[in-house]
């Protein structure tokens, strides 16, 4: 019964929220350059420039935020402080 409750309710709200967020996509297109949806540019291997969707972002928070723990923590600050020691990722 909650997941027809759950299915229902979405689907109500997409077709209620759809209008606005077309008028709303239209109108930044419409206002400003580039895309209407968000994308970080990021530099990767050997310097080379690329771009993440905010869905890549998220499923790397998600990823951090199911995996976390202190011993994830350490293991992070150890490899970007040997990133940071070795240089890694710097433009001279």
């Amino acid at each position: 019964m909650k997941r027809l409750f759950d299915v229902t309710i979405a689907v109500i709200l997409l077709i209620f929220l759809s209008i606005p967020i077309l008028v709303l996509s239209i109108l930044i297109k419409l206002t400003s350059k580039g895309s209407v949806l968000y994308w970080s540019e990021r530099v990767g291997k050997n310097n080379s420039i690329f771009r993440m969707p905010i869905p890549v972002k998220v499923d790397y928070d998600l990823h951090y935020l199911k995996n976390r723990s202190f011993i994830f923590d350490l293991k992070i600050l150890m490899s970007t402080l040997s990133n940071v020691v070795a240089g890694k990722g710097v433009t001279h």
